[in-house]
């Protein structure tokens, strides 16, 4: 039977409520800065600095290419180090100073260097950002992989981190309603550079927080040299790892390819133009996400031991769909502020599939374990990412070169009825459409719980004999 003391089972040490929200506050940290820059760089550099959507597109999709793959160096490395300070926690933190360094400078762009200095210095200094973002996050990730073996209070620990990943979001929306704001300058290019440093500061604080918060598993930190070709032939070739990879890939491409366009619907449909005006509307319609965010995440919990995993994934895939299906309607020229229901049925889907998820990828490290004998949580974080970024970076690719093809001009105070109704169509259809296949993912995971309970027996008993 699993230990159940909760606070105390954690390595032998305290893994009270307060170092677990300190722990989490990594994730309010990269939800405040990666989806800002995921979710608003794109209309910043093209309706506000008049940039060709497609150099955009290209321009966030490399730089989290270049991410995805040092990804992979970075869990090898992560998993290899040793140190006084653990295998994970030196990178975190030099990872979280550079990227709050970094996410400042993305938000200060030359005006003065014409189309292509600006494409250039967004290139640089996005793919900068992603690099120190890929230092602190996979350490961060695998070391909440290993930050417990009991699976009760994993659950606990990544729905808290769900509940700071929608509070998290309740800010983030309003960044863009910021850049407008006279107090931090007179037009919103000045407003940009003034909020950027804001939130990069706060989320450095936040890294440094959760780096001094963590604790890591002493055992792992004396494990032999993982060498990174096995490991990544390993990870790759466990059939529980890819079914988690889909799943998850498929709840979220879908708001990749096209999550954009909900800014030009706003723009051109429901404001006829008016760039102020989105502004306004664009902080309720992310406050929403945040607040079906927290709402559900409070309940996520209850729900997973309620319901069992996979029923959650199966509801929180059916609220993703609801969610994208109902923004054909939703944003409405009479009623503006019925865009946020879009968000806010969606928002609980996402919580479930990701909590579930980290639930899952810290089940499939005690099967690797068991398996090979040794915890590579780095390389199963670095794979998860580097495939992630990797399909947000085809999404990135795509979604600006799909506003070239229906027609978006920039260059324009206002687009054509066509361009508009495949605008609408996109954002309604392509989420729910790749959403629906993930079902099929859910139904033949293999994890069962009742596997997983005899998984962590035997370990328990191999790891009573290595220390008797």
């Amino acid at each position: 039977m699993e230990n159940t003391n909760l606070e105390t089972e954690a390595f032998g040490k305290s893994l009270n409520l307060r170092r677990i929200i300190g722990y989490n506050l990594g994730k309010a940290m990269e939800v405040i800065m990666v989806t800002t820059a995921a979710n608003i760089a794109l209309p910043f550099y093209t309706i506000n600095l008049g940039i060709n959507p497609a150099w955009i597109g290209a321009a966030i999709a490399f730089p989290r290419l270049l991410d995805a793959i040092t990804d992979v160096g970075m869990g090898w490395l992560s998993d290899n180090t040793k140190s006084r300070w653990g295998r994970r926690r030196p990178w975190m933190m030099l990872g979280g100073l550079l990227a709050g360094f970094f996410f400042w400078l993305i938000w200060t762009p030359p005006v003065g260097w014409g189309n292509v200095g600006i494409f250039l210095y967004f290139l640089v200094l996005s793919s900068l950002f992603y690099v120190a973002m890929t230092l602190y996050l996979v350490p961060y990730y695998a070391l909440g992989n290993e930050i417990t073996s009991n699976h009760e209070l994993r659950v606990r620990v990544m729905s808290i981190r769900s509940v700071v990943w929608g509070v998290a979001t309740l800010a983030t929306p309003w960044a863009y309603k910021l850049f407008y704001c006279p107090l931090f300058g007179s037009n919103e290019i000045e407003g940009a550079r003034v909020v950027g440093l804001i939130m990069g500061v706060i989320c450095t604080v936040f890294a440094v927080i959760s780096v001094l918060s963590s604790r890591e598993n002493p055992t792992a930190m004396k494990q032999a040299y993982v060498p990174l070709g096995g490991a990544i032939r390993d990870v790759f070739s466990c059939k529980p790892f890819l079914m988690l990879i889909a799943i998850v890939s498929l709840s979220i491409m879908g708001f990749g390819l096209v999550g954009g366009f909900n800014m030009f619907v706003a723009t051109y449909y429901v404001f006829d133009g008016d760039k102020q005006a989105v502004a306004g509307l664009w902080g309720y319609v992310g406050m929403s996400w945040g607040i079906g965010a927290v709402i559900f995440s409070c309940f996520v919990e209850k729900v997973i031991k309620k319901l069992g995993e996979k029923p959650t994934v199966y509801l929180s895939l059916g609220m993703v769909i609801a969610g994208s299906i109902s923004s054909w309607w939703a944003y409405n020229q009479h009623i503006p502020i019925l865009a946020a229901l879009t968000t806010l049925i969606s928002a609980p889907g996402i919580i479930g599939i990701m909590t579930v998820g980290f639930v899952w990828l810290a089940d499939i490290c005690d099967y690797d374990e068991l398996k090979s004998g040794k915890r590579r949580e780095g390389s199963f974080s670095a794979v998860n990412s580097f495939v992630n970024k990797s399909l947000g970076a085809v999404a990135g690719v795509c979604a600006g070169l799909l506003a070239v093809a229906v027609g978006v001009n920039t260059e324009l105070p206002q687009q054509s009825p066509e361009t508009i109704l495949k605008l609408r169509l996109m954002l309604a259809a392509v989420p729910a459409s790749l959403a629906f296949i993930g079902f099929y993912f859910v139904r033949v995971y293999p994890l069962t719980k009742e596997k997983m309970t005899e998984v962590r027996r035997q370990l328990a008993e191999r790891r009573e004999v290595a220390s008797g």
